[in-house]
């Protein structure tokens, strides 16, 4: 699946990134490129990722992420994630409980456990389609 990036900035500063689609191997070069490319706008004071259409993201995925945020606090802006699907909420909530002090032992284990969690919310919930 592919992954549509939108970029929003208002007036006061506040970037929102919406994703939708798959943050995985396949689109994580391109995504992690186009948000360097609007991170270099000095006048952003925060960001903000929408992942109201997000239905998939791998261990590359959740790393960009928090590239993303270690960036931004980095530069003593704010950082925010909204609208998280309950599939991937279930896994940013497993996440925080994996110690990440040697992220090439846990990317292999984040894959299976990221792909496990996003088929069994899939299986919750049927009547979406929007993943196969």
């Amino acid at each position: 699946m592919d992954l549509e990036i939108g970029f929003k900035k208002n007036k006061e500063g506040v970037l929102t990134i919406s994703l939708t689609g798959s943050l995985d191997s396949d689109t994580h070069a391109e995504c992690d490129k186009k948000i360097q490319d609007a991170l270099a706008d000095k006048n952003i004071k925060a960001l903000v990722f929408d992942l109201q259409g997000l239905d998939y993201i791998s261990s590359i995925g959740f790393s960009l992420i928090f590239k993303t945020k270690k960036a931004m606090e980095q530069k003593g802006c704010a950082f925010a994630i909204t609208n998280v699907q309950p599939n991937i909420k279930k896994i940013f909530d497993a996440v925080k409980v994996i110690p990440f002090e040697n992220m090439d032992e846990v990317d292999e284990y984040l894959d299976k456990y990221i792909d496990s969690m996003s088929r069994r919310g899939k299986k919750e919930n049927p009547d979406d389609n929007s993943r196969k």
